[in-house]
Order: structure tokens, then sequence, then C-alpha cells
């Protein structure tokens, strides 16, 4: 039926489907009842609308809390990590400043070891005084270093001080004081830094070359040490190569020289020994590497050296050193004691044998350099040229086991014979054996002196 039957459109048609006349009341009235199905319809929709924006809304504030309180939640979290790092600038800016302030007013804080494993604590005011020399540039130097470690450390402190606060308010004044206060302790430590530095411009050496009498009892010549520093090994602090030992009447520095050995172009054995030391002009280098102390001795057979080299109470650390030489002729045996070993240095040898292998033993001079003479079964234990130049994975050689070397024959020692005859000789004379010794060994210096080969003390 729907599909036969049009649709009524307009309200003639309208009035026309439902029976009733077509006239202008019936037609107000159909239009008016079309116009109140129209409103419904909108007040209808809008309802539907005003329902959806009540909906949406309550989605809307709810994503709204969630996001505030995330950000709620970071600002907390950045407010703690911040409260954190705040104290931790307090602390460590309390701690370090504490730290600097006892150092340079005097208090222990630099710790040393010495080889005996003991600990020695030195002041800050100490270790200065081996490099600056001056007290009135150890001063200025301190002031320097005051300023310009003291100055950021107390603005670390005043950053944690306001961050734990919640201080925001900025002192430009205080600003630029202490901007200004940093800059002069920088412009002072360059200064002093610069003044350091011009005694170390010129390097320069002092030579001294000494003829050493040829062993007369023995083909041998044993070197030996003399530990000249002892009492105050075990007392000093270890700074770098040196030793520092300081009391309040007494400041030592020494550290062990080099020696080498080499084959002499002449028939006598020499022994040279080179002072290095830096100063502002080459004369003030030679100067200061003069006043470096080192002292050798022979006694027939026995070539003894000091074990340490050192500087006088007064001299400033140039980067003194000393070097030593002997040259000894071929044919002639060298026997290096034990202790030795603390002062010589790339000694080169036929066999390539380390310094420290190469102690306890005698070595003789060949037209090819040192040859050892206690060790048959000794083989090269150093890699030359052509095992440099192999692959990293090649393993290396194992060292030989190095044969027990014979025990050298003891220095000559005055014969009992000639004790008696000391005696015998002394009681002729009616002197006593000490008197008559005290004589016979001026007699011997005497004639020692007049030997333009011999030197006996350095």
């Amino acid at each position: 039926m729907l599909d036969i039957i049009p649709k009524a459109k307009t309200t003639t048609e309208k009035l026309e489907m439902r029976g009733e006349k077509v006239n202008v009341h019936n037609i107000e009235k159909t239009i008016r009842e079309e116009m109140n199905d129209l409103k419904d319809r909108l007040n209808n929709l809008s309802g539907e609308a005003k329902d959806l924006g009540r909906k949406d809304g309550k989605i809307r504030t709810g994503i709204h809390e969630v996001l505030d309180f995330i950000a709620t939640l970071f600002r907390m979290m950045f407010k703690v990590i911040g409260k954190v790092f705040g104290v931790l600038f307090l602390l460590i800016g309390i701690i370090l400043l504490v730290v600097v302030i006892a150092s340079l007013v005097g208090l222990p804080g630099f710790v040393s070891i010495n080889s005996q494993g003991d600990e020695i604590r030195l002041t800050l005011n100490e270790i200065m005084y081996t490099f600056l020399g001056s007290q009135q540039l150890i001063n200025w130097a301190t002031i320097g270093a005051a300023l310009v470690l003291c100055i950021p450390l107390l603005g670390m402190v005043f950053a944690g001080v306001k961050i734990i606060f919640g201080i925001k308010t900025r002192n430009r004044a205080f600003r630029w004081i202490f901007s200004l206060l940093w800059t002069t302790g920088v412009i002072i430590s360059i200064i002093v830094a610069v003044s350091v530095a011009k005694d170390f411009k010129v390097l320069n050496t002092q030579r001294a070359k000494f003829n050493l009498a040829k062993p007369a009892a023995s083909e041998v010549l044993y070197l030996e040490l003399n530990n000249n520093f002892k009492d105050l090994e075990e007392q000093s602090a270890e700074l770098g190569e040196w030793n520092v030992y300081l009391d309040e009447h007494e400041k030592q520095m020494f550290r062990t020289p080099e020696l080498d050995i080499e084959k002499s172009s002449s028939d006598s054995i020499e022994l040279e020994v080179i002072r290095y030391s830096r100063g502002l002009t080459r004369k003030e280098a030679v100067s200061n590497a003069e006043k470096v102390n080192y002292k050798f001795s022979q006694k027939d057979s026995v070539l003894q050296l000091d074990k340490y080299m050192s500087l006088e109470n007064k001299d400033k650390w140039r980067m003194q050193d000393v070097k030593m030489i002997l040259r000894i002729p071929v044919g002639q045996t060298i026997y290096l004691n034990r202790d030795v070993k603390h002062i010589i240095y790339d000694i080169e040898n036929t066999t390539n044998t380390w310094d420290s292998d190469m102690v306890n033993r005698r070595w003789k001079m060949t037209e090819n350099g040192l040859t050892c003479v206690d060790c048959d079964n000794l083989k090269n234990i150093s890699s030359d040229d052509e095992q440099d130049s192999e692959d990293w994975d090649t393993e290396a050689p194992e060292a030989p086991e190095l044969t027990t070397p014979p025990v050298p024959p003891a220095p000559p020692e005055p014969a009992k014979k000639e004790k008696k005859k000391a005696e015998s000789a002394a009681a002729d004379i009616g002197i006593s054996r000490e008197q008559y010794e005290q004589l016979s060994k001026l007699n011997r210096m005497y004639l020692e002196l007049k030997n333009p080969d011999t030197n006996l003390v350095l």
C-alpha cells in the first residue's frame, strides 16, 4: 500500500488524506501541529546533546585530574631531588673547606708511604718549602691557593643553603666581591707559578773525572754501597724519586743516583761524576749542580759509593740529579755487590742481562763489553731487535736458571804478622799501638797524595 499510495507532502494533501475539509482553519491547525512537532524534536535533540556534553565533560575532568596529579608528583620529586642536591652541596662544600683550610694553615694532610711501609704525614707548607724555599713566596702561594680554592667552595655552600631553604633572592654585591677575590687569587697564583717556573728554564751539568787506582792485591775491583742516610731513610717520606725528611731543625732531600759501566779508552780506571740541575741562567744551573752532595771513596780494591745524593738544607729543588760512569779497561774484572742494584741503570753487557740479575757476580770487560764470569749458563734473557719484530702472540723465552756465583775473595786486610810487627815497633818507640797506627796512616796519606793517579775521597 505504501508503494502504491504516494506520500502526502503538502498541507492540502495531508488534510485530504485525513478526510478533512481544506479551509483556512484546518490549514492553520495542521501548520501548528507540524510546528509543535518540530519544536518537540528540537527539544529532544537539545536534551540529548546536553547529556552527551555532560558525559564528555566528566571524561575531560577526569583526564585533567590525572594529569594534574602526575604533574604534582613530578614537582614533588624534583623538589626532593633538589633538596638532596642542596644537602650534598652543603656537606661537600663544608668538608672540602675544612680540608683546604687545615692544609693551608699547616695541619698534616699529605700522606706518604716510605720504602719500609710506614705512613708519614707532611704539611702542605713543608712540601711547598722544598720547591719554593722562600717563606715570603710560600705566604703568597698560600694566599693565592686559599682564594682560588675557597671562593668556589663558599659558593657551593651558599648554593646548598639557598636550595635547602628555598631562598630565591640574588645578591649582586656578594657575587661581585667573590668574583673579584677569586680573580685576585688567580693572578697571585700565576705570578708565583711564573716566578718558580723561571728557575727551571735552563738545564746544565757539572762534570768531574777521577782516576782510580787499580787493585794492588787483587785483580777484582769490588763495588759496594755506603748507606749515608741510614738513620733518616726509615723516617723520610717519598715524593716521587726523592726522600724528604723534615723536622723543626733539619730538612733533608735525598735520592739515589745512577751508575753506568763502560769500556775505557785507556788502561786506567776512571769514574766520571755528572751533576745535573736547572736554573734561571746557565751560571745559576751550574751553581745549583755544584751544591749537590755526593761522595765516594776507594780503599785498595774496594770502591765504595754513597747510596744517596742530597741537597743542602737551604737549597731548593731544581730537578737535581747525579749520574756516574765507571770506565774500566779491557781485562779488568769487577764485582757488583748485591746492594749496588739500587743505583745501577741500563748497563750494557754481552748477554743482555737485566740490571737486577747482574749483582752478586763478577764481570770482566772485553772488547765486546762486560762478560759475566760467574754465570756460564746465563743466556740472553732480554729481547733483541729481531725478537721485538716477532708476533705479539709468540711466547717469551723463559729466563734461565742462574748458577750460584762463587763467593768473591774478601778485600785484603792487614795480616796478623803486620799487627804484631806494629805492636813491637810501638813498644820499641815507647808509644801505644793506636798512636803508632795513626802515624802510619798519616804516612800512607802523605805517600798517596804524592801519587797524582790516586783519588781516595771526593
